[in-house]
C-alpha cells in the first residue's frame, strides 16, 4: 500500500509523505515483556520507514502546516481520523485546494474531504508487512471484502493509472514485484521467495533467530525450553 501510495504522490506532483503521526514509532526496537512486544504495536513499521526512506523526527506536522499554508495544495489522508490530525490537520483540511480520505473504517474526515474511498481491512487482502527485525512476512485474506472496498493498492494504483502513471497492477504480487524492482531493501524479493516463511530485507539478514527460553531478558534471546 505505501508503494503505491509513493507512486501516486509522486504522479500528481507532490514529494512528501510520512506516515508517523505519534511518537510509537521510535519504540519499534523497544522490548516491552523481555520476550516479543515492542512498545510500537504497529507491525510494519520497519516496513514503512524503508518504503518512504524516513530520516530523523516526524514530518506529519511540517506536512499539514505546508498545506495549511498553501505550499501544498492536497491532501491524501490514508486510513487516520480526525484526532489523529488534531487541530493542525483541521487547518490543512480547511485550506487544501482538494483532499481525498482511504481507509476501512468510518471517520469525522468522511464530511471534511472531498473525495472518500473504501477499502479493504488485512483480514479481506493479501500483502505483505515487515517487521521490526526486518523480515518481511506475507497474509492472506480470510474472508471476502465488505461490499464495494477495495485493497488500498488497487484504489491507488488506479488513481496513478489515471493520471499517466501506467498500468496499473492487476494483484497484490504484480504490486510487490514493482516495490521490489523500485526499493533497494526489497531488491530480489517476490511473493515465492518470501513464501510462506518470510525473507530479509536487504541488510537485515540474520542467518539464526534461536527460539525464545524460559528466562526471556530485555534484548536477549533465553535458551530454548526443555
Amino acid at each position: 500500500d505505501l508503494w503505491e501510495l509513493a507512486r501516486l504522490v509522486k504522479g500528481a506532483g507532490g514529494d512528501t509523505i510520512d506516515f508517523r503521526s505519534d511518537e510509537s514509532w521510535k519504540g519499534v526496537d523497544d522490548l516491552i515483556d523481555g520476550i516479543l512486544i515492542r512498545r510500537d504495536p504497529h507491525p510494519n513499521t520497519r516496513g514503512g520507514l524503508e518504503i518512504l526512506g524516513l530520516e530523523g523526527e516526524s514530518r506529519v506536522g511540517g506536512i499539514l502546516d505546508r498545506v495549511a499554508a498553501g505550499a501544498i495544495c492536497g491532501l491524501i489522508v490514508c486510513g487516520w481520523d480526525a484526532e489523529a490530525l488534531g487541530e493542525r490537520g483541521a487547518r490543512a483540511l480547511a485550506a487544501a485546494d482538494w483532499s481525498m480520505f482511504v481507509g476501512p473504517r468510518g471517520s469525522q474526515l468522511l464530511n471534511q474531504v472531498d473525495l472518500a474511498l473504501p477499502t479493504c481491512v488485512h483480514v479481506e487482502r493479501d500483502g505483505t508487512f515487515t517487521n521490526h527485525a526486518g523480515r518481511v512476512q506475507r497474509f492472506w485474506p480470510n474472508v471476502t471484502p465488505h461490499e464495494a472496498s477495495r485493497p488500498e493498492w488497487q484504489v491507488l494504483s488506479a488513481i496513478t493509472a489515471a493520471l499517466g502513471g501506467g498500468d496499473a497492477p492487476g494483484s497484490a504480487e504484480r504490486s510487490f514485484a514493482g516495490l521490489a524492482a523500485g526499493i533497494r531493501a526489497f531488491a530480489g524479493l517476490s511473493y515465492a521467495t518470501v513464501g510462506d516463511q518470510g525473507a530479509w530485507l536487504k541488510g537485515w539478514e540474520k542467518p539464526h533467530v534461536p527460539p525464545v527460553g524460559l528466562h526471556p531478558h530485555p534484548g536477549v534471546r533465553a535458551p530454548i525450553i526443555t
